[in-house]
């Protein structure tokens, strides 16, 4: 399988927008329950990430460092970008997302389902907070 390039994010990026990345590499790659992300063991009984399948947080991780298992630093711009997306994932399955990821009666289906409603979510949240600033600089403005 030829590895299909991360998308760049950067620390001004929009939960909607890394959520909608992550669902992509969910696609891409495939879901997978249990663990981050499908690894290669080596003979030391080391172990490196492949390009393969990643759980629901793993893909919010890969897209943000890279690495299905890190999340961002705390402080780091993304780390902020990272919880707003996963508090919003949350919001829509009403569960951990963990938990949830890995429940035996999960399907992936309902995991792609729910990464585009909270991106949905994320953006209305967005646009509205667009709204209440822009409204706020008329009001600097005429005053």
């Amino acid at each position: 399988m030829k590895k299909k390039p991360l998308p760049k994010i950067k620390p001004n990026t929009r939960p909607s927008t890394l959520l909608r990345y992550a669902r992509q590499v969910l696609i891409d790659r495939g879901w997978i329950q249990g663990k981050f992300a499908e690894v290669e063991e080596a003979d030391d009984f080391s172990y490196k990430y492949n390009d393969g399948a990643v759980c629901s947080v793993g893909a919010v991780n890969l897209v943000t460092t890279g690495n299905p298992d890190r999340s961002p630093e705390y402080g780091d711009a993304l780390q902020q970008v990272r919880q707003i997306a996963i508090l919003r994932l949350q919001s829509v399955i009403q569960r951990n997302v963990p938990t949830w990821n890995d429940d035996s009666a999960r399907t992936k289906r309902q995991v792609l389902n729910a990464f585009a409603k909270a991106a949905r979510l994320a953006e209305k949240e967005e646009r509205k907070a667009e709204r209440e600033r822009a409204k706020a600089r008329r009001g600097l403005a005429a005053a």
